[in-house]
Protein backbone atom coordinates (compact mmCIF):
# COMPACT_ATOMS: atom_id res chain seq x y z
CA UNK A 1 0.00 0.00 0.00
CA UNK A 2 2.92 2.31 0.72
CA UNK A 3 6.50 2.39 -0.52
CA UNK A 4 8.86 0.50 1.77
CA UNK A 5 12.45 -0.68 1.97
CA UNK A 6 13.14 -4.34 2.66
CA UNK A 7 16.74 -5.53 3.11
CA UNK A 8 17.97 -2.44 1.33
CA UNK A 9 15.63 -2.84 -1.66
CA UNK A 10 13.03 -0.16 -2.28
CA UNK A 11 9.58 -1.57 -3.07
CA UNK A 12 7.27 1.02 -4.64
CA UNK A 13 3.65 1.34 -3.50
CA UNK A 14 1.33 -1.00 -5.40
CA UNK A 15 4.10 -3.46 -6.33
CA UNK A 16 3.34 -7.15 -6.62
CA UNK A 17 5.48 -9.04 -4.11
CA UNK A 18 5.67 -12.83 -3.89
CA UNK A 19 7.29 -14.71 -1.00
CA UNK A 20 8.78 -17.99 -2.19
CA UNK A 21 9.17 -20.51 0.58
CA UNK A 22 11.30 -22.88 -1.51
CA UNK A 23 14.03 -20.30 -1.96
CA UNK A 24 14.55 -20.35 1.81
CA UNK A 25 15.87 -23.89 1.44
CA UNK A 26 18.71 -22.52 -0.72
CA UNK A 27 19.61 -19.60 1.56
CA UNK A 28 23.40 -19.33 1.57
CA UNK A 29 23.31 -17.35 4.82
CA UNK A 30 21.90 -20.44 6.55
CA UNK A 31 23.17 -23.44 4.55
CA UNK A 32 26.51 -22.05 3.33
CA UNK A 33 28.08 -21.48 -0.07
CA UNK A 34 26.76 -24.77 -1.48
CA UNK A 35 23.16 -24.19 -0.37
CA UNK A 36 21.80 -24.94 -3.85
CA UNK A 37 23.30 -28.44 -3.76
CA UNK A 38 21.26 -31.39 -2.44
CA UNK A 39 23.28 -32.72 0.49
CA UNK A 40 21.43 -35.06 2.84
CA UNK A 41 24.61 -35.31 4.94
CA UNK A 42 24.46 -31.60 5.78
CA UNK A 43 24.60 -31.03 9.55
CA UNK A 44 21.42 -28.93 9.48
CA UNK A 45 19.66 -30.77 6.61
CA UNK A 46 16.51 -31.21 8.73
CA UNK A 47 16.22 -27.43 9.18
CA UNK A 48 14.52 -26.92 5.83
CA UNK A 49 11.09 -25.30 5.49
CA UNK A 50 9.49 -27.52 2.86
CA UNK A 51 6.81 -28.87 5.20
CA UNK A 52 6.15 -25.67 7.13
CA UNK A 53 6.23 -25.52 10.92
CA UNK A 54 4.07 -25.26 14.00
CA UNK A 55 0.33 -25.04 13.32
CA UNK A 56 1.09 -24.77 9.59
CA UNK A 57 3.08 -28.02 9.44
CA UNK A 58 2.03 -30.15 6.46
CA UNK A 59 -0.37 -32.95 7.40
CA UNK A 60 1.14 -35.13 4.68
CA UNK A 61 4.77 -34.62 5.74
CA UNK A 62 5.16 -38.07 7.32
CA UNK A 63 3.70 -39.76 4.24
CA UNK A 64 5.92 -37.70 1.92
CA UNK A 65 9.02 -38.67 3.90
CA UNK A 66 8.01 -42.34 3.79
CA UNK A 67 7.40 -42.14 0.02
CA UNK A 68 10.78 -40.47 -0.46
CA UNK A 69 12.55 -43.16 1.54
CA UNK A 70 10.86 -45.92 -0.49
CA UNK A 71 11.74 -44.23 -3.79
CA UNK A 72 15.42 -43.89 -2.90
CA UNK A 73 15.62 -47.43 -1.50
CA UNK A 74 14.14 -48.83 -4.71
CA UNK A 75 16.34 -46.62 -6.88
CA UNK A 76 19.46 -47.80 -5.07
CA UNK A 77 18.33 -51.43 -5.29
CA UNK A 78 18.10 -51.08 -9.08
CA UNK A 79 21.14 -48.91 -9.55
CA UNK A 80 23.58 -48.89 -6.62
CA UNK A 81 25.61 -46.04 -8.14
CA UNK A 82 23.20 -43.74 -10.01
CA UNK A 83 24.64 -40.76 -11.88
CA UNK A 84 23.36 -37.91 -14.02
CA UNK A 85 23.45 -38.28 -17.79
CA UNK A 86 24.74 -34.69 -18.03
CA UNK A 87 24.21 -31.23 -16.60
CA UNK A 88 20.73 -30.41 -15.32
CA UNK A 89 18.85 -27.69 -17.19
CA UNK A 90 16.09 -26.14 -15.06
CA UNK A 91 12.64 -25.18 -16.38
CA UNK A 92 12.91 -21.56 -15.19
CA UNK A 93 9.60 -21.59 -13.32
CA UNK A 94 9.30 -19.63 -10.12
CA UNK A 95 7.02 -21.88 -8.09
CA UNK A 96 7.49 -25.40 -9.47
CA UNK A 97 11.21 -25.57 -10.17
CA UNK A 98 12.17 -28.81 -11.89
CA UNK A 99 14.50 -30.16 -14.57
CA UNK A 100 13.50 -29.03 -18.08
CA UNK A 101 13.92 -32.49 -19.57
CA UNK A 102 13.69 -36.00 -18.22
CA UNK A 103 14.53 -39.38 -19.67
Amino acid sequence: MEPTVLSGVEIPAGSFVMALLGSANRDERHFGHDAAQLRVDRQDARHQVSFGAGPHHCLGAALARLEGRVVFERLLDRSPRPSLAGDVTWNGRIKLRAPRHSL
